[in-house]
């Protein structure tokens, strides 16, 4: 069989959606699915992982169109399924891209424009959410809720492992804030982290991407941290360090699945419009402390919030059980059977 993936990352968009396509090609490659990425010039430098991935990697200018005519010149003979995940994508260009795929998937979290597609999966709605419903055609199935977050298989095996436990003295930090850290929130939460107290050592595994806009400043704060911050630029390690920390600082958008699969305790910031029903639903449940907007924020409001959650143990622990109960980690593999069968 044979996918086509339809996304872009950059340093205004971030490196979410080509993540999360990268997760659901794996999966795919284990029911023996070739897939293609065609993306833009950009992606490339702003998730070094799609080049290292094995995947084809078509690219085309900014100026130049990426559309069922040029997809037909790279494959004639059309796709099995093509995997729409960008928001500057309609039913207008997927209506064109009938008959050339023979199923279309395409995900979203927007809920803010229609589509001409077979499936659609949105991890951050709730199952029972119909807005999708005047938005699809009547015959596309919804994929919707925690279950069908497509995260990386490595999160599902460090999920099977013994739990962390959230009692300990020593106390490690995760920071991220995505692939670019388009806010420059993440030194302000890194000076937090060396503010706070606790009864034992506090260290802090920080994850940037590249073309992050705050990496100058957080491999300053680094450095002069004596040790206690250690910056990880594009690492693979993402799984295995969220699996050793107590307590993790970052954004409310797709790793937040990630984060609660291991059952991470988070604090949780909004950095774009579309994250704010993923907060808002693992406030509600506890999953993560949500500090709002990045309007208005500092290193002290970070370090109240960390501080809050380091002098208190049994609520790291009830925090812990509240995000793992939300996503399993097998979503990618969930979705790819469901393709599998259907083709």
């Amino acid at each position: 069989m044979k996918a086509v993936f339809r996304c872009d990352a950059s340093g205004r968009i971030g490196a979410g959606h080509v993540v999360r396509c990268l997760s659901l090609a794996s999966a795919l490659a284990e029911f023996g699915t070739t897939s293609h990425f065609v993306c833009r010039q950009e992606t490339l430098s702003t998730v070094p992982d799609l080049s290292a991935s094995g995947h084809e990697v078509i690219v085309r200018p900014s100026d130049e169109p990426i559309d069922v005519e040029m997809l037909s010149e790279v494959f004639p003979l059309g796709c099995d399924i093509l995997i729409v995940d960008h928001y500057e994508l309609d039913a207008s260009w997927e209506t064109t891209c009938q008959g050339w795929a023979r199923i279309i998937l395409v995900i979203d979290d927007l809920t803010n424009r229609a589509h001409d597609c077979d499936f659609l999966l949105d991890s951050a709605a709730d199952e029972n959410d119909n807005s999708y419903a005047d938005l699809t055609p009547s015959h596309c199935k919804l994929l919707l809720g925690p279950e069908y977050a497509l995260l990386r298989p490595e999160f599902a095996r460090l999920r099977d492992k013994e739990q962390k436990s959230r009692l300990t003295t020593d106390i490690r930090i995760f920071i991220m804030f995505g692939g670019v850290d388009a806010l420059c929130l993440a030194p302000q939460a890194v000076e937090a982290v060396l503010e706070a107290k606790a009864d034992g050592d506090i260290y802090c595994d920080l994850v940037s991407g590249p073309l992050a806009r705050s990496l100058p400043n957080l491999k300053e704060l680094a450095a002069n941290s004596g040790d206690r911050i250690r910056l990880h630029v594009a690492t693979p390690e993402v799984a295995t360090l969220m699996a050793k920390a107590d307590i993790a600082i970052g954004a409310a958008g797709s790793a937040s699945w990630e984060r609660c699969c291991l059952g991470l305790p988070t604090i949780s910031v909004c950095t774009v419009e579309n994250q704010r029903q993923i907060a808002e639903r693992l406030a509600a449940t506890g999953a993560a402390r949500l500090l709002g907007t990045a309007e208005g924020l500092d290193k002290d409001t970070f370090r109240l919030a960390l501080q809050e959650l380091i002098d208190a143990p049994d609520k790291r622990q009830e925090m812990a059980a509240a995000a793992s109960a939300l996503c399993d980690g097998h979503g990618a593999r969930r979705t790819g059977e469901l393709i599998r069968n259907i083709l």
